[in-house]
């Protein structure tokens, strides 16, 4: 943790923390492109949403976002 109160989670991405190094409320680290190609990867071979949101302790719903179609046009 630096002195700003913030610590790096997952990526090397700096995440706002409280002084007691609690996440803020509200605040939730974002999902890196390696996990999401992972995730894309493991849905493809047939792994259900509730496996692969257990696996990477995400909720179903980001699983399925992650996996739309639309959220692939965005990575272009």
């Amino acid at each position: 943790m630096d002195e700003l109160g913030s610590s790096e989670r997952g990526g090397g991405t700096a995440v706002p923390t409280a002084c007691s190094g609690q996440l803020w409320p509200g605040t939730e680290t974002m999902v890196g492109e390696t996990v999401v190609e992972q995730i894309v990867a493991a849905l493809a071979r047939g792994e259900s949403v509730s496996a692969v949101a257990r696996a990477y302790v995400l909720d179903r719903k980001t699983v399925r976002a992650l996996a739309s179609p639309q959220a692939e046009q965005s990575k272009v």
